[in-house]
């Protein structure tokens, strides 16, 4: 029996729901943030994190990691590093180029090109290239979802799990 036929809205809405977890994820990290660098003043903090990066919002998080006590900054190095793992993923998603089509999806899979430009230099000529293609299944694509959605959910339990308790809701 072969699986059954996966369609580009059902690609779509999968893409669409990992693409509002990396968005709640970002959120999360800046809540992280804004409790252990800046107690909680949201005013000061937007002035320094507003447009910072997922990779320099990790690293942030990772310094400040250095300054907590057992439990922590284990559970904090953690998620960092589960975090970082997927975040060239987050940026592939966001910037790259998706090909989804009957086409492609009866090879089981989609298609993404990397936003890359590159430049190459052959025999004095310049050569642009375009990033690489990627090719994903709808399970890979799933489980992609599964993980950005385990990340956020780690978020939230070490926002809950950090002190002061009380300063962001």
């Amino acid at each position: 029996m072969s699986a059954p036929e996966i369609t580009p809205a059902q690609v779509h809405a999968t893409l669409g729901r990992i693409a509002i977890t990396f968005a709640a994820l970002e959120h999360e990290i800046q809540l992280i943030i804004v409790k252990l660098a800046f107690r909680g003043e949201w005013l000061t903090a937007s002035a320094l994190i507003e447009d910072r990066t997922l990779a320099r919002n990790l690293a942030a998080l990772k310094r400040l990691g250095a300054t907590l006590e057992p439990p922590g900054s284990s559970l904090l190095d953690r998620f960092v590093k589960k975090t970082d793992a997927i975040r060239e993923r987050r940026n592939l998603f966001v910037h790259g180029t998706w090909t989804i089509n009957a086409a492609v999806l009866k090879e089981g899979v989609v298609r993404i090109r990397s936003g890359r430009v590159t430049v190459a230099m052959e025999k004095n000529d310049k050569v642009w290239s375009r990033g690489t293609t990627e090719e994903l299944t709808f399970g890979e694509l799933r489980d992609i979802e599964a993980e950005v959605l385990s990340c956020l959910q780690d978020a939230k339990i070490l926002h809950e799990r950090l002190e002061p308790p009380d300063l962001i809701d």
